[in-house]
């Protein structure tokens, strides 16, 4: 599959056409100029005459860009004796050190099935959600929600492409990392309520945790290689992760746990960083945070887990460094956090949304130590408790409890075919999300069969 890409155009640095910051296809007309590092995913249609600034950090699959838009437009300092650039770039000979990214260091990330009109202006640092819809000559200055409709200078929300029932289904469904076939179809639907009954057969998300500096590629190609493009995968990354060493406690699942002193920075695992960073200009997975170093507390005898203390000054540190360092590392927004040993106390929960999180994903329904009492705590309570009492399951709706949204997800643990098929036909029964949380390093033998049976089963569904 080639990208189209008129003669006319000026790709800065970029490599002839298999530039591994083009996810293909693509169409760029003439007159358009890329600068560096600007990650284009596919079916990305770009139109005449824009310019898209190095500010541009990536552009979503699905996205329309018309004539004459501008994206990810720099500011200059206008609190120094002088906005002249002069001062800071280099190539005026007046300084020897390039110093634009101190000056022009805030990105600018456009999402999935993104519309931008002709001769709108999106400047750098702003984050435009999924689905966003902006109007001819708006000039975009903070950052937009999923599906709004936007215009003005500054840009403004004039309304919304769906209800907010419909938006929440499109973000949960990511239908963006869906094959092209079913998409094809999915579209030809009469209306976007029956494109999500239709796409809702692969509403399920594997959650792999532990992804880390031991992490080799070639036993994740082993374990999910064929499931790459056909189901959501999340890798739960840990960036400083420390060693194993036995330490046997009555009733824990294993016998070594995450005690050594010694970090290690996922970095230096250069073939599992470039792995990941694949797969992700691919749409095949996405990433979330694990913790800082999944180190564990021994007290009494006891094990507590990283995120399961009241340290918050020492939790922000953590969160704000681990997160910055992983969307440095592999380019991608992270948002999404997974605490080690599925623990998570309400010190954390704070700390968390102050560091820019807006989801967690654990094994266990939430306890009540871990949010604020109030009638929606109340009600997502009655439905665990029901639920659980029914069908010995877990309630997984996303609701916000106070700090974040938070999910339950499925632990998978060995469980028979019959059972997970019995099991995830209940959660879609009742149109709910099924997350199978589960670790690469358990799966071999039957689990891993038993696995990859139910995926065969559900994706061919019918």
């Amino acid at each position: 599959m080639l990208i189209h890409i008129y003669k006319k155009s000026i790709i800065k640095s970029w490599v002839g056409f298999n530039n591994r910051n083009i996810e293909m296809p693509v169409m760029i007309a003439k007159g358009t100029i890329v600068c560096p590092n600007t990650r284009i995913a596919k079916y990305t249609s770009i139109r005449n005459n824009v310019l898209i600034d190095g500010n541009t950090l990536r552009i979503g699959r699905y996205c329309s860009i018309a004539n004459d838009v501008s994206i990810g437009i720099g500011n200059h300092p206008i609190e120094k004796i002088s906005t002249s650039d002069c001062f800071y770039y280099s190539k005026w000979n007046l300084v020897k050190n390039d110093l634009r990214e101190n000056i022009n260091n805030k990105k600018t990330i456009i999402g999935n099935d993104v519309w931008i009109g002709t001769k709108a202006i999106v400047l750098s640092g702003v984050s435009i959600g999924h689905g966003v819809v902006i109007a001819s000559g708006s000039v975009v200055t903070k950052d937009i929600p999923d599906y709004a409709v936007v215009g003005g200078v500054p840009a403004k929300v004039i309304k919304f492409r769906f209800n907010e029932n419909i938006i929440d289904e499109l973000l949960l469904l990511k239908w963006w990392n869906f094959d092209d076939t079913i998409l094809v179809e999915a579209w030809n639907k009469s209306s976007i309520e029956e494109s999500i009954f239709f796409c809702k057969r692969l509403i399920m998300l594997i959650r792999d945790d532990d992804i880390s500096y031991f992490t080799t590629p070639q036993v994740l190609e082993n374990v999910w290689g064929k499931w790459y493009g056909k189901v959501n995968i999340l890798f739960a990354v840990t960036p400083f992760m420390v060693e194993m060493e036995e330490f046997n406690i009555k009733n824990r699942e294993f016998s070594s746990h995450q005690l050594g002193k010694k970090e290690f920075d996922i970095s230096k695992n250069t073939e599992l960083i470039e792995y990941i960073k694949m797969l992700l200009s691919k749409g095949y997975i996405e990433i979330g945070l694990h913790g800082y170093n999944h180190r564990y507390i021994v007290n009494n005898n006891n094990l507590i887990a990283e995120y399961d203390v009241d340290d918050e000054s020492l939790l922000y540190d953590k969160s704000l460094k681990a997160k910055a360092y992983l969307e440095r590392l592999f380019h991608t927004k992270i948002d999404t956090f997974i605490p080690p040993d599925n623990a998570v106390s309400r010190s954390a929960m704070k700390v968390l949304s102050k560091s820019g999180f807006n989801k967690i994903l654990r094994a266990f329904p939430i306890k009540y130590i871990d949010t604020k009492f109030s009638f929606n705590f109340i009600y997502f309570w009655l439905k665990r408790v029901i639920f659980k009492y029914k069908y010995n399951l877990v309630y997984s709706k996303s609701y916000f409890n106070g700090y974040l949204y938070e999910e339950a997800s499925y632990l998978y643990k060995g469980q028979s075919l019959e059972i997970l098929i019995n099991d995830y036909k209940i959660f879609k029964k009742h149109n709910l999300p099924f997350t199978i949380a589960t670790h690469y390093w358990e799966l071999d033998g039957s689990m891993k069969e038993n696995l990859d049976n139910f995926l065969e089963s559900i994706i061919n569904e019918k």
